[in-house]
């Protein structure tokens, strides 16, 4: 039981410390180029 804590410890914390190095670019430009640079995917969010 207490590794099953553990882990999901662990797992909630390796995802909050991945969202903090996390930047949005808003345009499209600079994001193409760093995607390049990086080797990267580009995510698209949608809004109407």
């Amino acid at each position: 039981m207490k590794k099953i804590v553990l882990s999901i410890v662990f797992f909630i914390g390796s995802m909050a410390v991945q969202a903090q190095e996390l930047t949005w670019e808003t345009n499209f430009d600079k994001a193409a180029e760093i995607s390049m640079k990086t080797k990267t995917n580009i995510t698209f969010l949608y809004r109407k």
